[in-house]
């Protein structure tokens, strides 16, 4: 799993950042087992090790939410092992596509690549998540996350 920064010319927002400025909902939680897997924006996370941190291997159990762009985060490394972290839960935010995605389809995300996607190879659901937009590879892509109470607890 990696962090990779994006590099495209869309100038609507930041990977991570709110995507308008409709209703939204963040929760701060703490960064773990970053060596082994980096945490950057735009990325689902999970429960890790604790009742307050979260980690990138959250294919284990189901996404909390997504990590959200500050300006104290390096977009290249990531957040640093305790750091906090808002992980959005509700709202829209931008995050990079990595192929296809279609507005009001569900989310898909590829670890590998770190970008997002309808599906295909590598990529894996992430619920409570849907696109708000259409876009293609290395486009801005805006997602609408919804993430229910009960996996966000």
């Amino acid at each position: 799993m990696a962090i990779v920064p994006y590099a495209g010319t869309d100038t609507r927002g930041l990977v991570g950042m709110h995507a308008d400025a409709q209703e939204w909902n963040a929760r701060t939680l703490l960064a773990d087992n970053v060596a082994a897997a980096p945490i950057g924006p735009g990325q689902p996370v999970a429960r890790f090790a604790g009742n307050d941190k979260v980690g990138r291997a959250w294919a284990t159990g189901a996404a909390v939410g997504v990590a959200r762009w500050t300006v104290s985060v390096d977009t290249t490394t990531g957040f640093k092992e305790g750091d906090p972290i808002a992980v959005q839960d509700q709202g829209t935010m931008w995050v990079a596509a990595g192929a296809a995605c279609t507005a009001g389809g569900a989310a898909y995300y590829n670890p590998t690549t770190d970008r997002w996607g309808n599906t295909g190879a590598g990529f894996v659901a992430v619920p409570g998540v849907m696109f708000d937009t259409n876009a293609t590879a290395g486009q801005l892509v805006r997602l609408r996350i919804a993430i229910p109470a009960t996996a966000a607890v």
